[in-house]
């Protein structure tokens, strides 16, 4: 086992390989035992179940069994608030940054997509569309914008970066966050609509995690990183309901001026102008 875990070290992409491997068990055993033994009939229960038991499960996956079981992203840990530093969740300060900045590029995406929905759809305002009791995306949405921060951000960047320059590891990480969310497909009927939309998120995800990795390499920290996901994932749908939208251009455009390419870009070069303002500290990723 311990040649296994000097392996898995020499050789990030194997080892994010494997964990992405796990990744797809942790996330799909919460979904199976929430349909097909509790059942719950409401969807308030589904939701509340979908993220109490998947919490559960990343909780187990990420800060047991990832640091503890495969002694990963920075080998052999002395302490459980070591690992908190390896994820950078210990560092909120400044406060005021932190939070602004992820506000901030949340509300970049959030507005490329309305204008995008606006100037190719008939766009519906609803606002109670996303809040309850019509959608509880306020709150499924935490899991993806906790936990796959945690995943991507925290671990898997951490893990590149000890073996890659910056730019590479920045790479690796958004296209392995890309490929996770062919994890969509399952469960659906494979349709051309189907291949369309999942394609178009695996564009838009890919930029999504060229500027979620960048901004952790300029903050070292993975607060702003939550909160513009989370943001964007429980917010998004006020911003894109519509209607007499061809779907497969929507797709497309969406990928590229939505939620995709464009406000990924936007976002980088706000976060550089605004990261040269501040002391943020640099972590020294190949201790």
């Amino acid at each position: 086992m311990t040649k296994i875990r000097e392996k898995l070290l020499q050789y990030p992409i194997v080892a994010a390989i494997l964990l992405m491997l796990f990744y797809v068990i942790f996330l799909v055993a919460p979904v199976a035992i929430i349909f097909l033994i509790i059942r719950p009939d409401t969807h308030m229960m589904r939701a509340f179940l979908y993220v109490t038991i998947s919490s559960c499960f990343m909780f187990l996956l990420w800060f047991i069994v990832v640091p503890y079981g495969f002694h990963l992203p920075k080998g052999k840990l002395q302490t459980f608030k070591e690992y908190i530093e390896v994820l950078h969740l210990n560092k909120f300060r400044p406060a005021m940054f932190n939070i602004g900045l992820g506000v901030c590029c949340a509300m970049v995406v959030l507005i490329s997509s309305l204008l995008t929905t606006i100037l190719f759809a008939d766009y519906i305002f609803d606002i109670n569309r996303n809040l309850p009791p019509n959608s509880w995306a306020v709150l499924i949405a935490i899991v993806p914008g906790f936990w796959e921060e945690v995943a991507f951000r925290g671990v898997l960047l951490a893990l590149f970066l000890r073996r890659y320059s910056e730019k590479t590891a920045i790479f690796l990480d958004a296209l392995f966050f890309s490929i996770m969310h062919l994890t969509n497909l399952i469960g659906r009927e494979i349709t051309d609509l189907t291949l369309v939309y999942v394609g178009s998120q695996l564009v838009y995800t890919f930029f999504a995690g060229l500027f979620f990795a960048y901004m952790l390499v300029k903050t070292s920290s993975l607060i702003p990183c939550i909160i513009t996901h989370y943001m964007v994932d429980a917010f998004i749908g006020i911003f894109t309901y519509a209607t007499s939208v061809d779907p497969y251009l929507f797709a497309v455009l969406d990928a590229i001026l939505g939620s995709g390419a464009l406000p990924a870009i936007i976002n980088i070069l706000l976060i550089k102008k605004l990261s040269k303002h501040y002391e943020l500290s640099k972590i020294n990723y190949q201790k």
